[in-house]
């Protein structure tokens, strides 16, 4: 049992409408009676996880990456907290071997339909841009979807975090939830194809692009158009 996620979890609820003015568009687009893979921009490492998840009534995994598990202890504060690590080749010898076992309690989690966030691009980086999405999303859709024979068992969720001013104290926030989509809804129904990661890896990032407002021109940084505004015409 993870009684630290389940503690805490109330308590972050309670106090983050005080942190940020958390704006919502596409709940329609929210189902978790599949398994669902979130994929989410990020600007925060602690904000961003927490956002989504306090706002989530099932309990949702977070992968994340492997150093952080650095000793026993922080393996079992960071599960505690439903945080799965995800190994690169350059952190361990094994990672192959570790990263498989981490598939395995990724995959169950998913057949127990609980929603698993990945941070597609990898790193986290305070910037209204999207960054090319590293491949693990993909490879874990398409292992599913080989375990399973089912290529549209898996959705995958975009959600597009849009800070207003980051880091200032009761600010603006839009949570804009995109439509999901299966491997089977992009044409793919088997793993012949090589370039399916690719595919897989363009179609989440272009989906994610959609529910995210973009700033490409950093000299404007901070000159954004509040959220409250934006919201209004929708």
């Amino acid at each position: 049992m993870y009684l630290l996620y389940w503690i805490f979890k109330p308590l972050i609820y309670l106090t983050w409408k005080t942190v940020y003015k958390i704006r919502f568009i596409g709940k329609q687009n929210i189902d978790f009676s599949k398994p669902t893979l979130i994929v989410a921009n990020h600007t925060n490492s602690v904000i961003d996880p927490v956002a989504i998840a306090v706002n989530i009534r099932k309990g949702v995994y977070f992968l994340a990456r492997g150093d952080a598990f650095a000793n026993n202890f922080l393996d079992w504060l960071l599960s505690q907290f439903h945080l799965l690590p995800i190994y690169r080749k350059s952190e361990f010898a094994d990672n192959q071997e570790k990263n498989k076992e981490v598939f395995d309690r990724v995959f169950d989690i998913l057949d127990r339909n609980h929603p698993i966030i990945i941070f597609s691009e990898g790193t986290c980086v305070q910037q209204k841009i999207i960054r090319p999405f590293k491949k693990g999303t993909a490879h874990i859709a398409v292992e599913y979807a080989i375990r399973h024979n089912d290529w549209n068992k898996l959705q995958i969720l975009p959600i597009g975090l849009n800070y207003h001013i980051y880091n200032r104290f009761n600010d603006d926030l839009l949570q804009h939830v995109g439509e999901p989509f299966t491997l089977q809804d992009i044409g793919i129904t088997n793993a012949d194809d090589k370039s399916i990661i690719d595919k897989i890896t363009q179609e989440a990032e272009q989906t994610l692009a959609k529910t995210l407002i973009l700033q490409p021109i950093e000299a404007l940084q901070g000159m954004e158009i509040p959220i409250e505004t934006i919201v209004k015409r929708i």
